[in-house]
Formats: C-alpha cells, sequence, structure tokens
C-alpha cells in the first residue's frame, strides 16, 4: 500500500516538473529574446570620410585579421566591409549604401552592410595607419 503511494506521488510530481519545464520552455519562445533586440533596419547611408586600414597582427608581425574603417569629419569610425573600398585607402571618399546605425550604452555605432558607390573627392587625404 505504501509503495502504491510512493509510485503514485512519485508520477504526480513527474507530472508536475513536466509542466514546469514545458510552461518555461513556452514562456522563452513566445517572448522576444536577445536575438530580436538585435534585429536592425537597414537605411540608406551618404558619409564623406577617410578611408583607414587596420590591421591585428601576429607575434611575429603579419597580419591575422584586416578590416577597414571610414573615418568622418568627427572623428567617429563607421565600418565599411572589404571588397571594393581597398582600393580608397588613406583617400577622402563619399560612400553611399545601405547600413545601419545602434545605439547601446551611451555608444553610437554605424556600419555598412553593403555598398553601392565610392566616389574619390579632392582634398586632403592621409595616409594609412595601423591598429595595434
Amino acid at each position: 500500500m505504501i509503495m502504491k503511494k510512493l509510485g503514485l506521488l512519485g508520477l504526480m510530481m513527474t507530472f508536475v516538473a513536466t509542466g514546469v519545464l514545458a510552461e518555461d520552455n513556452t514562456d522563452k519562445a513566445a517572448s522576444p529574446g536577445k536575438n530580436a533586440e538585435k534585429e536592425l533596419t537597414t537605411q540608406e547611408l551618404t558619409i564623406i570620410g577617410t578611408v583607414k586600414k587596420m590591421e591585428k597582427l601576429k607575434k611575429d608581425g603579419s597580419p591575422m585579421m584586416t578590416w577597414f574603417r571610414l573615418i568622418d569629419e568627427a572623428g567617429s569610425e563607421v565600418r565599411v566591409p572589404k571588397g571594393k573600398i581597398e582600393d580608397y585607402v588613406g583617400c577622402k571618399v563619399k560612400v553611399t549604401g545601405l547600413g545601419y546605425t545602434l545605439e547601446k550604452k551611451n555608444k553610437t555605432a554605424r556600419a555598412f552592410k553593403t555598398i553601392t558607390t565610392i566616389e574619390k573627392l579632392e582634398g586632403e587625404s592621409a595616409p594609412a595607419a595601423q591598429a595595434k
């Protein structure tokens, strides 16, 4: 008799635990998570600035990773994808394309997803610098 009650109690606890776990999973699936916050809306961006080549070096001095930034007149950096921009390192350019602006904790980050046009402007050109 005691074994039947313990078995029944164990079975009930299993059902309750399964229900609690299932309820937790549905809450996570129904509520927007971190990925939903990271979805960004793209918009047309046109920025004038100087193209800068950034590199992270290995211990032996060879480049491990290379990326490019567009430094605008205000001094803020805009991330640009590799490809067409490599030919304009150190030049002042006007870049148009699709990009996004992300604001988080009093900081603003801008980046291009795709570049439509790059126009080289006449004027000062800064030498390319490397990141440490």
